[in-house]
Formats: structure tokens, C-alpha cells, sequence
């Protein structure tokens, strides 16, 4: 419903996700990213497509809270990781700040264990 928001198109798992950006005369902006796809997750997925198209902007989405999936996805050049849970109210957010160069993280991810 953003108006300078566009889905260039959509894949049910992370192989035809690589084909599909094959397919497209012209990259966009960013691919959003389940970290579950089925054939190749969202960590391999993400690699592939950072190194075909390092200016692509990647968001990962996912239900898992560990931080090992985190830094796993960031080391693979994502710029963005939300979960699932809050992504109807972040997912907006992720990408304004993603798209200006930054790096999204949920909040709730980013708080100490313990507090």
C-alpha cells in the first residue's frame, strides 16, 4: 500500500527466488527473505545473491530469536533481520531505514539476556 513501494515478484523458496532475479531485466532494491525457505534457506540464499548483486538490499525474516541466526545473516551481508512476530509493525520501518543505508535489527533482539 506504499506508494514508492513495488513487488517485483514473488518465490516460494530460495532457488526460484535466484531465478528470479535472473529474470528480472533490472535488479530492485531489496529481496525480502524468509530464513526458512525450503531448497535453499534464507543464509544461503543471501550469500548467492550478495555476491550476483552486491548492491541489492536484503531483509531477512524469521521466527527465531537466537542471536547466532543474526549474526549469521548479517556475516552474509543482509542488511536487515525482523521476526516474523513483529513484522507487521516493523517491516516498514526495516525497509525506510534499510533503504537509507542503514542497518535493522528488531528491537527486541537487540536487548541484553538478563534485562
Amino acid at each position: 500500500m506504499e506508494r514508492d513501494l513495488e513487488v517485483a515478484g514473488e518465490a516460494g523458496d530460495g532457488l526460484q527466488l535466484l531465478s528470479l532475479l535472473r529474470s528480472i531485466p533490472i535488479a530492485p532494491q531489496m529481496a525480502i527473505i524468509d530464513i526458512s525457505m525450503p531448497k535453499l534457506g534464507g543464509i544461503g540464499a543471501s550469500s548467492q545473491i550478495k555476491r550476483a548483486y552486491p548492491l541489492l538490499k536484503i531483509l531477512v525474516v524469521s521466527i527465531h530469536v537466537e542471536k547466532e541466526y543474526v549474526r549469521e545473516a548479517l556475516s552474509v551481508g543482509a542488511d536487515g533481520y525482523i521476526l516474523k512476530e513483529g513484522a507487521d509493525t516493523e517491516l516498514l520501518l526495516a525497509i525506510e531505514k534499510i533503504r537509507r543505508g542503514g542497518i535493522y535489527i528488531s528491537p527486541v533482539l537487540m536487548r541484553d539476556e538478563g534485562h
